[in-house]
């Protein structure tokens, strides 16, 4: 007699939900009733279209950075986590270009990211709706990613670098984080209060507006050696009109293993555990 754990029955309805078994026909039709975030040409001519981003805008422009990066990485075979996947379009890239195993988490349960997912057939993705990354050391084990992504979703939580520090934790020694970020184009290494700007960014919950210097910092401090960064600016064609967007290629390594540390990260690194 073969017996499925529970643990077992959960993966599998992580991968598969009752989405698979709609007919096309109406598979379809339900995503056209939805409205997505993200701009999606999927198959057979389907596409989600955007309530965001419009006729007047590049689709999905702040994606750009991270999927000309994730373009230039083998991810054949690779292990890969999507945090705060939303309508799933990275999670779906991680797919397409070869990744075997997709985590993706999402603060909600969104019918559109099951809807598409389904559409596209991808079995071998995770859905992890209603998962904060408080949740995450009871569900990911240590080292076991091989690339993670963080888009648009560091300037909304309360504790940036926490949040740094647990994706370090989940990759393994050389592993692969790319994070886009809006970003403040001001020199001092500084996370500003957005609720206090005179000019406050687009957004809610914005919280905290990091100036590029502060991403730069705290992804070293969190143990990152940063490999490439691209800097997106703000203006009449983009969604953000009063500040530019950053993206960061960084890779885990040890501490001592970070270049252009200042003396007190240095110290750091050597005196806090949870950092170090």
């Amino acid at each position: 007699m073969t017996r499925t754990s529970s643990a077992g029955k959960q993966t599998a309805d992580r991968k598969r939900d009752e989405y698979f078994d709609i007919d096309r026909a109406k598979l379809a039709e339900l995503i056209g009733q939805r409205e997505f975030f993200h701009d999606m040409s999927l198959r057979d001519g389907v596409r989600t279209g955007s309530k965001v981003y419009g006729d007047t805008l590049p689709p999905n422009y702040h994606l750009w950075p991270v999927f000309n990066y994730l373009g230039e990485i083998d991810l054949s075979g690779a292990k890969c986590l999507d945090i705060g996947t939303f309508d799933g379009m990275t999670a779906f890239m991680f797919t397409e270009l070869g990744a075997r195993d997709v985590s993706a988490t999402c603060q909600h349960d969104l019918n559109r990211f099951r809807l598409a997912r389904a559409w596209q057939g991808y079995s071998n993705i995770d859905y992890w709706p209603k998962t904060s990354l408080a949740d995450f050391p009871g569900i990911f084990a240590a080292s076991s990613f091989d690339v993670v992504v963080i888009s648009a979703m560091l300037h909304h939580l309360t504790a940036p670098l926490d949040a740094l520090l647990e994706v370090r934790r989940l990759l393994r020694h050389g592993g692969l984080f790319v994070i886009e970020s809006i970003a403040l184009d001001r020199d001092e290494p500084a996370l500003f209060l957005n609720t206090e700007l005179e000019d406050p960014v687009y957004g809610a919950p914005t919280l905290f507006a990091p100036s590029i210097g502060a991403l730069r910092g705290m992804l070293k401090l969190a143990s990152y050696e940063i490999l490439s960064e691209t800097r997106l600016l703000g203006g009449a064609q983009a969604r953000e009109t009063n500040y530019g967007r950053m993206t960061f290629l960084a890779r885990a390594v040890k501490p001592s293993e970070v270049s252009g540390r200042t003396d007190k990260t240095v110290e750091i690194h050597a005196k806090s555990p949870k950092i170090g």
